[in-house]
């Protein structure tokens, strides 16, 4: 009997949503879901042409270009992606280009260890 009324209870929390979302759309001047959309422009679809391409013009002007105060700062110099199109020359170079982490060299005329962590910016 309980599994009756819980049925019952889900059933009219659905319908009341429902209910609500249909009375939302319906409020709405504007269409809201992909459907209504798809009908305003098919009844719109010359208008909306016409008023895209004066879009950009109509935007441009209600936009007002604010100057900076006088006597400011010259402006700090922004920071930009640098180019790493460094050609490699070296062996061990080329070997370890685009490789990350602790890597061990030797030098070929002394025999030194050399140790280098290399990492990405």
């Amino acid at each position: 009997m309980a599994r009756g009324t819980e049925e019952e209870e889900r059933a009219a929390l659905v319908e009341a949503a429902q209910a609500e979302v249909a009375t939302l759309l319906a409020s709405s001047a504007t269409p809201i879901t992909r459907p209504q959309w798809a009908v305003w422009l098919d009844e719109h679809l010359a208008e909306f042409h016409e008023r895209m391409k004066t879009a950009s013009a109509r935007r441009r002007a209600g936009n007002t270009r604010l100057r900076a105060r006088q006597n400011l700062p010259d402006p700090v110099p922004r920071f930009q992606p640098r180019s790493t199109l460094t050609k490699l020359t070296q062996m061990w170079t080329k070997h370890l280009s685009g490789r990350t982490g602790w890597h061990g060299l030797q030098t070929e005329t002394e025999k030194e260890d050399v140790l280098l962590d290399v990492q990405r910016r």
